[in-house]
């Protein structure tokens, strides 16, 4: 007599849930893959991530504390460790930064799709702490402590899981740990033109404007080259950047998902220009048909072909971008070759390698 397999109860944590991003859409996926599993979390923002407001999600205490969370990350550490998981079979924690510093029982396993080990402490020269948030006179969190804290919660993982090959060396450097690559999902179809699309004659920045993203590089850049740029997305960076755009740019502003779309296919290029973990919007413009300028570090070496798909530029200079744009417009790029490399990180792929790691996983607690 054959019994029935008993499916795994299932934990999901984060970082914190707070605002768009592509970690946001990766926890969507794994939430999407697991409908019934809880969500723990340390601070949640129910009006700026709707989304998730029909889902059961467990908060910790600094929930209720108003300060930016970039300030209480020492404190989030512990606090997710107070959460009991001991009714679980299998936590998946999705972080960049104190998702995987929780409290395992030793009959669980903890998987951890790690979006890079805690930039703050391990690449700083990225991501410095301080250009996150404006104490004012009082001091960021020492990255000593953080470095200790982190290390610390990088034990309670069974299996890392990287969103990038470029990430799975960042974590053997930081936690000597070996890691899995699962480039994080796109939804490709969302974005792939259903007939041919007129291509406008303005180039696209989109994301958050905050200062690691370097738009004040793509503003500049653009000045330079007397191409026309659009901007879409807001920040605290955005006032700053108003202040150096010549006539040539244009800030939309927070834009819909759908006029994204809009303008990513319309777009004849977009421009790229952090160094990124892995970067969804390279991804999402080739799915679009719309080639990119990206800066030929992280990711984006992993996700846009140069010559074929797009150009990496070498340098996170202004000249460097600049000189990459005037050779943009005088080569041709393919809108099928775009959208096929892009269909590699399609959400189905996604789903279907990480549910064969969770098999896996659990496979080994029975050998």
């Amino acid at each position: 007599m054959n019994r029935k397999k008993t499916a795994p109860k299932v934990a999901i944590v984060a970082d914190w849930i707070t605002n768009p991003g592509g970690d946001d859409k990766v926890l969507r996926a794994l939430c999407n893959l697991f409908p019934a599993a809880p969500l723990y979390t340390t601070i949640y923002k129910q009006e700026d991530m709707p989304h998730y407001k029909n889902r059961h999600i467990h908060t910790t205490w600094l929930n209720k504390i108003l300060l930016p969370h970039q300030v209480l990350v020492p404190l989030m550490f512990n606090a997710l460790r107070h959460f009991d998981f001991s009714s679980f079979d299998l936590i998946i924690s999705s972080s960049h930064t104190v998702g995987k510093s929780i409290t395992k029982p030793a009959r669980t396993k903890h998987i951890c799709y790690c979006h890079t080990p805690l930039r703050y402490v391990w690449a700083p020269e990225i991501d410095p702490l301080k250009s996150r948030i404006n104490l004012g006179p009082l001091e960021a969190p020492p990255l000593s402590l953080l470095k200790k804290y982190d290390i610390r919660s990088s034990k309670t993982v069974d299996r890392y899981v990287a969103n990038s090959h470029y990430i799975a060396e960042r974590i053997k450097h930081a936690y000597g740990a070996a890691a899995t690559v699962v480039y994080p999902p796109v939804e490709t179809a969302l974005f792939t033109p259903r007939e041919k699309v007129s291509k406008g004659d303005y180039f696209l920045a989109a994301g958050r404007l905050i200062s690691y993203k370097k738009n004040d590089l793509i503003v500049k850049a653009c000045n330079k080259a007397n191409v026309k740029l659009v901007v879409a997305g807001t920040g605290p960076e955005l006032n700053r950047l108003k202040a150096i755009r010549a006539r040539n740019v244009q800030f939309l502003g927070y834009v819909s998902d759908k006029k994204l779309i809009e303008l990513y296919q319309q777009a004849k290029g977009i421009i790229f220009a952090a160094h990124e973990d892995f970067g969804i919007v390279p991804v999402e413009a080739q799915a679009s048909g719309t080639p990119v300028v990206a800066y030929g570090a992280g990711g984006a070496k992993e996700t846009v072909i140069d010559g074929k798909t797009g150009l990496l530029f070498p340098e996170q200079t202004i000249s460097s971008l600049a000189k990459a744009l005037v050779q943009f417009e005088k080569q041709k790029f393919s809108s099928r070759a775009c959208i096929a490399n892009a269909q590699r990180f399609d959400k189905k792929n996604f789903d279907k390698q990480f549910r064969q790691l969770i098999n896996d996983v659990l496979s080994e607690e029975k050998k």
